[in-house]
C-alpha cells in the first residue's frame, strides 16, 4: 500500500515544490492538490521525480460546474487541460466536482435542480468524462460532497455516488475502497467514487502505481460486474440509491425555535437532512432543549430578534462556521389580544418589534449570505390574521399584513439573485402562544371549518416544502394553512 499525502494544507510556510521534497522526507509515496493552476505543478512534478515519488491528483475541473448542463462542452475542456497537465507531470488521479470552485475554496453554486434531474446530468457530463480519459492511465474521482468543503448542492449521502456509478454501468467504473457506507457530517472530509480509465499506467508517467485495498463488495477492480456501455436511453432511477430528505445538506437558521411551530419546524429539518439546525429563541425558553433533541445538527444561538446587533452576531458566525445559509425561517412572534380600543402605543410597538421588525432584521443579516452564495431561502411566518380584519388582534393583526407586504417586496427584489422568499399564514394552531386554556382551544375549534385546530406538524411540513428545492419556482407566495377560514 502507498501511502498519499495533501501538500496543500501542509507545510504551508514553503514553495510548493519543497513541500513535495518534505513529503519524500517524512516517508510518503505520493502527494495531493489542490488546484494544479495555483501549485505550480510542473516544479511539484520535478521534485516529485527527483525525489522518487509521484503525483497522486488534483483539480480535474474548478472554473464549470460538472452538474450544470450549460457549461457541458466548457467543463469537457476543462477537464482535457488538467489531463494534459496529468499525464505531462505523471499525476493519477482528476477530482472532480459537481459545483465550479474559486481559489480559496469558495463554491460557485449552479442553478437548483430536482434531484433526479441532477443525477441524469451527473451520470451524462461523468460519461462524457469516462470517453474523454479512456486509455490514458488517469482516474476520475467523482467527490463525494461533504459539509465542510463543498457544502449543499451534492448529495448528503455517499452510497448516492454508487449510484451514478451503476448507471456509467461500464467495465471502466469502479467504486473507490473509500467510499463511506454512512452519512457524512460536517466533520467528514470527502469520500470519492473512482472511475478507473485504463488498467495500466501510461509509458510517460514516472510515479508508481497505487494500489487500492479491496473494495467492500469483494472485488478488487470494482463493485460493479463490467456490462458494456449504459443504454443511450436509459435514464438514473433515485429509487436505486438511498432515500434522500429534501433538506439534505443544507444549513438552516429558524427563529422562536424553542416551542410550537419553531420547535417543531426544526425537528422536521432535522428529520429531513439538514446538516445544521440553528435554533434561535431567547435564553431560557426551551431553544437550548429543542437543539439538545436534534444530535449533532442542532445549535442554539441565544438571540432576542428586535436585536440589529445581535443579528449580525449570527451572521458572522455563520459565515465563519459554515461558509453560509441555505434557509432562514422567521417564525418568532408575539400575541396580543386587544383591539385598537384598548392597545396602549407601547404595547403596538414591542408587537412591532417583535413581529414585523424582527423579521426585517432576519432578513437584513441573512439575505446578504444568500446573494453571495447565489441561492438561499426565506420563509417568514405571517397569520391569517394578515389576511383578514375582522375577529383580529389589532397590533398583531397590523404586523402580520406587514410581514406579507415585505415578503413579497422582497421576494421582488432578490429573485434575480437566487433567493426565494414567501410567505406562511397560518390558521388556528395549538400552540404555546394560544391564550385562555382547553375553554379558547374548544372555541377556536368550533368555528374552523373541520371543527379542529391545526398542529404544529402540519405548519412544518409546509414550512419545509418552501425551504427545499422542491419548490424552486415558488416565490412570493402567501400561501394560507387555516382549513378555508379566510377563503
Amino acid at each position: 500500500m502507498l501511502r498519499s499525502v495533501s501538500i496543500q494544507l501542509m507545510w504551508p510556510e514553503r514553495p510548493y515544490a519543497d513541500r513535495a521534497c518534505a513529503a519524500a522526507l517524512a516517508g510518503f509515496d505520493l502527494v495531493d492538490l489542490w488546484d494544479s493552476r495555483t501549485s505550480d505543478i510542473d516544479a511539484v512534478g520535478a521534485a516529485c521525480e527527483e525525489q522518487g515519488i509521484g503525483i497522486n491528483g488534483f483539480f480535474g475541473n474548478r472554473d464549470f460546474s460538472l452538474c450544470d448542463p450549460s457549461v457541458r462542452r466548457e467543463v469537457r475542456d476543462e477537464v482535457a487541460r488538467s489531463l494534459d497537465t496529468a499525464l505531462r507531470v505523471g499525476a493519477r488521479q482528476l477530482h472532480v466536482f459537481s459545483n465550479a470552485i474559486r481559489p480559496g475554496a469558495i463554491v460557485v453554486p449552479s442553478p437548483p435542480q430536482a434531484p433526479q434531474a441532477l443525477l441524469e446530468n451527473c451520470v451524462d457530463a461523468l460519461g462524457d468524462l469516462v470517453d474523454l480519459v479512456r486509455g490514458s492511465g488517469v482516474t476520475l474521482v467523482l467527490e463525494h460532497l461533504n459539509t465542510v468543503f463543498l457544502p449543499g448542492y451534492f448529495w448528503g449521502d455517499a452510497s448516492w455516488a454508487t449510484v451514478a456509478a451503476r448507471e456509467i454501468d461500464s467495465p471502466e467504473v469502479g467504486v473507490g475502497s473509500k467510499l463511506a457506507q454512512a452519512r457524512s457530517t460536517s466533520s467528514s472530509f470527502a469520500t470519492c467514487l473512482t472511475a478507473t480509465v485504463g488498467t495500466a499506467p501510461s509509458a510517460s508517467r514516472r510515479c508508481p502505481v497505487m494500489v487500492s485495498p479491496r473494495p467492500p463488495c469483494g472485488r478488487s477492480t470494482g463493485c460493479f460486474p463490467p456490462s458494456g456501455v449504459a443504454s443511450p436511453g436509459r435514464r438514473p432511477n433515485l429509487s436505486d440509491g438511498p432515500e434522500m430528505g429534501m433538506l439534505d445538506g443544507k444549513v438552516t437558521i429558524i427563529t422562536g425555535g424553542g416551542s410550537g411551530q419553531g420547535a417543531e419546524e426544526a425537528r422536521m429539518f432535522a428529520a429531513e437532512g439538514a446538516s445544521t439546525v440553528v435554533v434561535v429563541d431567547l435564553e431560557g425558553t426551551g431553544g437550548e432543549k429543542v437543539a439538545a433533541e436534534l444530535g449533532d445538527v442542532g445549535l442554539f444561538f441565544a438571540l432576542d430578534v428586535t436585536d440589529a446587533e445581535g443579528w449580525r452576531r449570527l451572521a458572522d458566525t455563520m459565515v465563519r462556521t459554515y461558509g453560509r445559509v441555505d434557509v432562514l425561517v422567521n417564525n418568532a412572534g408575539i400575541w396580543l389580544a386587544k383591539g385598537v380600543l384598548e392597545t396602549s402605543p407601547e404595547e403596538f410597538r414591542r408587537v412591532v418589534e417583535v413581529n414585523q421588525t424582527g423579521v426585517f432584521l432576519g432578513m437584513w443579516a441573512v439575505a446578504p449570505l444568500m446573494r453571495d452564495a447565489g441561492r438561499g431561502s426565506i420563509v417568514n411566518i405571517s397569520s391569517n390574521a394578515g389576511l383578514r380584519g375582522g375577529g383580529m388582534p389589532h397590533a398583531y393583526a397590523a404586523s402580520k399584513w406587514a410581514v406579507r407586504g415585505m415578503s413579497r417586496a422582497a421576494a421582488w427584489e432578490l429573485a434575480p439573485l437566487g433567493v426565494r422568499v414567501n410567505a406562511v399564514c397560518p390558521g388556528f394552531i395549538a400552540t404555546p402562544m394560544i391564550q385562555g386554556g382547553q375553554k379558547t382551544l374548544d372555541h377556536l375549534a368550533s368555528i374552523s371549518r373541520s371543527g379542529r385546530l391545526g398542529s404544529p406538524e402540519e405548519v412544518a411540513r409546509l414550512v419545509t416544502f418552501l425551504a427545499s428545492d422542491q419548490s424552486s419556482y415558488i416565490s412570493g407566495a402567501e400561501i394560507a394553512i387555516d382549513d378555508a377560514y379566510t377563503s
